[in-house]
């Protein structure tokens, strides 16, 4: 991942689309930064940092190691609020 510009709400957008569920941005940093961060998805749920350790096949680390090693910020599964949309009725449209 490169990026130029970029606020850390952004990135915790683009983390959220790669790790398939919610990142909040709860550094409290504001402004916009550029960085460049390489690591891989093989592991898909944080666990314990002692459990953080890449696959012996892949040479690059996982995004959360790499999110952590490279920019100096932490993936932390915690539970929260999240905004959701509740679809209650879908109904064919109307011939016009």
């Amino acid at each position: 991942m490169v990026a130029e510009n970029v606020t850390v709400a952004l990135l915790a957008e683009v983390l959220s689309e790669q790790v398939s569920r919610p990142v909040i941005d709860r550094t409290g940093l504001t402004g916009t930064y550029g960085f460049t961060s390489e690591g891989t998805l093989e592991e898909q749920e944080p666990r314990n940092d002692a459990d953080r350790e890449p696959s012996v096949d892949s040479p690059k680390p996982s995004v959360f190691t790499a999110i952590q090693e490279q920019l100096g910020l932490r993936l932390e599964a915690a539970r929260g609020p999240v905004q959701y949309i509740t679809i209650q009725r879908v109904d064919k449209p109307s011939a016009n």
